[in-house]
């Protein structure tokens, strides 16, 4: 079960010929404050057809890239299209420095005409006018020409050099019956889910084995990364570099201080899982056995696990099961292979075009969680599709809000129709994923914040992993954390590829459990999703989710979550 390319697939020279058309067609528009409606209107449609050929383009090289690493035609093309968003940036920036009220070459577009003008199409007047908000940001134009060009030929770059580098990584796990080496890196992350202790120790070692051997370039990599970042905000202006992530996010920095500083005073809530589950499997568990199952796992096959999250999807809304059944048909890369990209995504193209998704399938309860996860990923972007290319996404945090509560939706099933010992395994399997996903992704951005910090005043590798150590123990109490657990902060790709992104899962899960209690108890919840679904980018967030009873800027709302998780945890040790 591979990608059909033939919603994005083009002759990629006419492409690129067609989108320096339009960059030509925006860059001989007259910006005038006094410019009609009409003129508007015209401006905007230009603007909507380049984004929506751009992003084409841009996302059938990048599934490409995603499906094989190794395809040096895709790698041309995404060289190419490199040196066009260049090109477009000194050409038509401008456009975008006026919306926002700034110098151009041009008169200054003033507050009334620009209420007046955003006004012509509602759905963008959201994010024109935080634009302008948060244009104090924004660096004169040709400082942000420069700094256009920087990301495109330095950062970028370096993070294409991390993903070629550890996509080419191979793992010699020392099994019982012999050594075998592999070629992917989620077949051994699958082993780390092993039954065996000595399966999981020996998978875990094999895993972060090539990130110690290679630990120097790849901090070589990291360092520049956050140099480069710690520059840009402060010639930018934010206060601290977790602010560019905030601000890009819509959120202010309170909800997420406050986000993360709860889900710190509640690790101890792990911790206590941690000791339940030792005494269910008989021992003082280590940080190899954190996801260690109880028993032999069952095994699913693909298409069964398909067929019960269309059923479980169904049950919920048919609108959720058809949105979902439609990608599958020929918008899911499935299973892993050589060469293909660890891990699971979902992409989404235009509005007009189904949302492109991967998994690397393996047979596990674990994998149908995660196939219902991206493909409400999936969902999410076609209850958003009524929304202009512009704002079809939701902020990042929003982003995780169908995806995980479709994976609540898929273990609430298992729940209801496993017998006991699998439950037992599942609601173990469920709550080492809570702890992935919220404790581990907090950790992760607390690492971050540290790590900017200390690298901007010159720390080590060695400096580095014995923070990201020092958090480990912090997360796992008493716990025993081997030692190669220091270089793991190296496997983690979101801090190369989107610094500060990772709290957007623990923001998600806990936002998924408030939902899926409201789910249970609202008579009007559905109305309230959609409306959240529907809007994608083209609201506040924090008054969007109040409006449907949600208050994130209080840290009650993001404890509640925590007493579903202790809930949890009463039922795991009841079983």
């Amino acid at each position: 079960m591979e990608w059909n390319y033939n919603d994005v697939e083009s002759n990629v020279q006419d492409t690129i010929d067609n989108i320096k058309g339009y960059i030509n067609k925006l860059a001989q528009v007259q910006l005038e404050p006094s410019m009609s409606e009409d003129e508007f209107k015209q401006l905007l449609k230009i603007q909507n057809e380049y984004y929506t050929l751009s992003s084409k383009l841009g996302c059938y090289v990048s599934l490409r890239l995603s499906a094989n690493v190794n395809d040096h035609e895709a790698r041309s093309y995404q060289s190419q299209l490199d040196t066009l968003s260049v090109e477009a940036s000194e050409k038509i920036m401008h456009i975008s420095h006026w919306f926002k009220g700034l110098p151009t070459q041009f008169d200054v577009l003033d507050d009334d005409n620009a209420k007046r003008l955003f006004a012509v199409n509602p759905q963008l007047t959201y994010m024109y006018t935080y634009a302008r908000e948060q244009a104090k940001y924004t660096l004169p134009l040709e400082s942000e020409q420069i700094m256009h060009a920087k990301d495109v030929n330095g950062t970028d770059a370096l993070t294409e050099l991390y993903d070629v580098l550890c996509n080419g990584f191979e793992y010699t796990v020392e099994l019982p019956e012999g050594p075998k080496t592999f070629k992917t890196q989620q077949e051994v992350v699958t082993l780390v889910h092993s039954p065996d202790k000595l399966v999981r120790k020996a998978a875990y070692q094999a895993l972060f084995k090539p990130y110690k051997k290679h630990q120097k370039e790849l901090f070589i990599v990291y360092n520049a990364i956050v140099r480069d970042w710690a520059y840009e905000r402060r010639k930018r202006g934010y206060k601290s570099s977790m602010a560019v992530r905030n601000v890009a996010n819509h959120l202010p920095d309170k909800v997420i201080d406050t986000l993360l500083t709860t889900c710190r005073e509640h690790v101890h809530i792990f911790q206590r899982y941690f000791k339940v589950k030792g005494k269910l499997l008989g021992e003082n568990l280590t940080r190899y056995d954190i996801y260690a199952p109880l028993g032999e796992q069952t095994q699913i096959s693909y298409e069964d696990g398909v067929k019960q999250v269309e059923n479980v999807f169904g049950k919920f809304s048919e609108t959720f099961r058809d949105y979902a059944m439609t990608i599958v048909n020929g918008h899911l890369d499935a299973f892993p292979r050589e060469g293909k990209r660890s891990g699971a995504f979902c992409m989404s193209v235009t509005p007009e075009i189904t949302p492109y998704v991967l998994s690397n399938y393996n047979g596990t309860h674990r994998d149908v969680l995660t196939l219902a996860h991206e493909l409400g990923h999936g969902v999410h972007d076609m209850y958003a599709s009524g929304q202009p290319i512009e704002v079809m996404h939701a902020p990042l945090p929003l982003c995780e809000t169908a995806s995980t509560f479709g994976e609540m939706l898929m273990f609430q099933h298992f729940m209801k129709t496993l017998p006991e010992h699998e439950r037992k395994q599942l609601l173990i399997q469920k709550l080492g994923e809570a702890y992935a996903t919220i404790i581990r992704q907090t950790y992760f951005v607390v690492f971050e914040q540290q790590a900017h910090n200390m690298l901007e005043k010159g720390a080590t590798v060695e400096e580095l992993s014995d923070t990201y150590y020092a958090l480990l123990k912090e997360q796992f109490g008493d716990m025993h954390i081997p030692e190669e657990f220091r270089y793991e902060w190296a496997y983690i790709p979101h801090i190369y590829h989107t610094p500060f992104y990772c709290y957007a899962y623990n923001f998600g899960d806990l936002l998924s459990l408030a939902l899926y209690g409201a789910y249970e108890t609202d008579p009007e919840f559905m109305t309230k999703l959609e409306t959240i679904l529907k809007a994608g980018g083209s609201r506040e967030p924090i008054q969007l989710l109040k409006e449907c009873g949600f208050d994130i800027t209080k840290k009650t709302f993001w404890e509640n979550s925590f007493k579903v998780i202790e809930g949890l945890i009463d039922e795991l040790e009841s079983l």
